[in-house]
């Protein structure tokens, strides 16, 4: 069994495992910066990289080959029914079974499946089957790649839950097993029966709950509160407010068990194993046991080995479960030309193509069989000539290794600037960068919607002068413009109605020769210093359009 090193990029920590032999020899957590990842999508495969490095070399693990985990957001997956057939029609067909999930062209999809069960007497194959964006894979080669590691495996969570499930010694495939993941902004839910999912639920609640419940208590914000919850500042998991939610996601998890239970009536399931962030919070773990009383609660770390000084190994269990070799499923029957895949999906290669040596081989023989046909006519350094061609056969071959790197080294060309950080912009970077905002932010949400009378901006804040119909539009705008990553916060200063008529004359009046408005100032301030304080002279005050205002 090879070693490998198990990755888990999360939206706040990078986790990773050391794993040889389907033994966990090392493991660690790095933090990640806020908004890196989103919805499961790298935002910046560079940043991304240099963390991954860096957290490798400062825990001294020097494995090449990789295995990474794909989030469930990015990948799609489906368990269906295909009837028996050689791999390459499997190949063919596979696409077609996603055609209810897939509205574009399944030529931009990658796909891959393994083979879970076989009806012999319907000649049927149980099939676990996923597809990924062909421009999403290749982000995440690209990643590995620049971190300094090969992507040997790639796979989801339900085939790194069914690996592990596989490789326990008491094994039974009538088994049921339940996962449940604790994580950060949801809890998902699967319940297997031997190596096969049967059910999943997603809950859309998470530890999240728990964080922001101490930010409310003590007044402070949800990163600060992490800190507390981490490390158990004031007592504060203990807190009564803190046992409210704690119940509250145990009661999730009931409801769930309880469904699946009324739905699969000669059900069995008796244990289930947490993991995720979650499963680091002792009094969640126990309030779980309470809620669950009829069933075994243990920590998914129990279903591998590991170092007993490891970190967390609950919150690495995900990385070091992709780690691990499964086990080979359905026996092939090689006369008929059967499909068979290994137990575990592994879309790393997918895709790839082969390096052919045998395409050149036949036509180097052909010269070395033509020059020794040749040697024998003119009895000439007879061996010096074999010598002379298998020399040339050893260079060509070099050359043709040399070829085939440059053509792995090729692919599309990125952006040199496309994920920038705000953090690793230098100033007058700022400053080009700054402008462009600032107009995009006018541009985009207030001239549609309304008359802008000026606009100036002092250090950090940009002010903007608006005529609008009414206080509703006003408000709306500002709203909009909250939403956006780089605003910090987006304020209504002054709102003040007014009236004017036909001829431009401002006063009071009913509407009926005019129209009435309300004038506002929005005051915008943005992230992480994103302007710098001399961007008003750098970037100036604007005068679009100048009224009078009856205040």
């Amino acid at each position: 069994m090879k070693s490998y090193v198990g990755i888990d990029i999360g939206h706040s920590q990078l986790k990773i495992a050391y794993v040889s032999g389907n033994v966990v020899k090392k493991t660690a957590i790095v933090p990640m910066p806020d908004s890196l990842v989103k919805d499961g999508r790298i935002v910046s495969v560079d940043a991304c990289s240099e963390i991954l490095k860096k957290a490798l070399k400062d825990n001294k693990i020097s494995v090449r080959d990789a295995a990474l985990v794909i989030p469930e957001e990015n990948i799609l997956t489906k368990n269906t029914t295909m009837p028996i057939m050689s791999q390459q029609q499997f190949e063919y067909n596979l696409p077609f079974e996603f055609k209810d999930y897939i509205s574009d062209e399944t030529s931009t999809y990658f796909f891959d499946y393994t083979i879970v069960g076989e009806d012999k007497e319907n000649k049927n194959y149980d099939v676990s089957a996923v597809a990924i964006k062909k421009a999403q894979l290749e982000n995440y080669r690209e990643l590995i790649k620049k971190s300094g590691l090969k992507l040997e495996k790639a796979t989801h969570e339900i085939a790194s839950y069914n690996t592990l499930i596989k490789l326990q010694q008491n094994y039974n495939e009538n088994a049921e097993y339940c996962i449940v993941d604790l994580g950060y902004n949801a809890i998902r839910m699967y319940i297997f029966k031997g190596g096969k999912l049967t059910a999943s639920k997603y809950v859309q609640k998470g530890t999240g709950s728990i964080e922001l419940a101490i930010a409310d208590k003590y007044g402070v914000d949800v990163h600060l509160a992490g800190t507390y919850l981490q490390t158990d500042y004031d007592n504060c998991r203990k807190a009564e407010e803190m046992v409210t939610v704690y119940d509250g996601l145990s009661l999730e998890l009931l409801r769930v068990l309880n469904f699946y239970k009324f739905s699969n009536r000669d059900s069995e399931l008796a244990d289930i194993w947490v993991c995720g962030g979650g499963a680091e919070i002792p009094e969640l773990v126990s309030a779980i046991c309470e809620t669950l009383s009829d069933l075994r609660v243990h920590h998914a770390a129990e279903l591998y080995r590991y170092p007993q000084d490891t970190v967390s190994p609950n919150t690495t269990f995900l990385a070091a479960a992709v780690a691990m070799d499964g086990p080979e499923d359905v026996a092939s029957n090689k006369k008929k030309k059967i499909a068979v895949k290994n137990g575990t999906i592994n879309i790393a290669r997918t895709g790839i193509k082969k390096k052919r040596y045998g395409l050149a081989i036949p036509g180097i023989i052909i010269i070395i069989i033509l020059a020794s046909l040749f040697s024998k006519v003119f009895v000439v350094d007879r061996l010096s000539e074999i010598n002379s061609l298998e020399s040339e056969y050893d260079d060509l071959k070099e050359e043709l290794d040399m070829y085939y790197g440059m053509v792995d080294k090729y692919g599309d060309i990125t952006d040199e600037y496309a994920h920038y950080t705000y953090q690793s912009f230098t100033s007058d970077e700022l400053r080009s960068a700054d402008r462009v905002e600032i107009i995009n932010l006018i541009n985009t949400f207030i001239l549609p919607k309304a008359d802008v009378r000026s606009w100036t901006v002092s250090g950090n804040i940009l002010t903007v002068s608006i005529i609008c119909n009414n206080l509703t539009e006003i408000n709306a705008i500002a709203s909009e413009i909250n939403k956006e990553y780089i605003v910090d916060y987006c304020t209504v200063n002054t709102a003040i109605t007014g009236y004017q008529n036909n001829d431009n004359q401002t006063g009071t009046g009913n509407g009926v020769n005019g129209y009435n408005y309300v004038s506002g100032t929005l005051s915008i301030s943005f992230r992480d210093g994103t302007l710098v304080n001399d961007l008003g002279a750098a970037a100036g005050s604007g005068e679009v359009t100048t009224q009078d205002e009856d205040e």
